[in-house]
């Protein structure tokens, strides 16, 4: 039992620590209608979210002010 707990507990802290990278998927729209919808692979979901900023903010440089996306 002793010589299990540490290798246990290393296991947790490997899991604990390691970040969950997914497929996401960003939304654009823009008054009532879907500009784009954007598949982001295999990342964390902050920089998912960060990728869709700016991809909305390419949106409205390009003209589309009232563009907004989302995961």
């Amino acid at each position: 039992m002793k010589k299990l707990f540490p290798i246990a507990l290393i296991a947790f802290a490997a899991m604990t620590f390691t970040s969950c990278k997914k497929d996401y998927t960003c939304t654009c729209s823009g008054t009532g209608v879907t500009i784009t919808t954007v598949t982001i692979p295999k990342t964390t979901k902050s920089d998912a979210k960060s990728k869709c900023s700016t991809l909305q903010a390419g949106w409205v440089a390009a003209g589309a002010t009232t563009a907004t996306c989302g995961i």
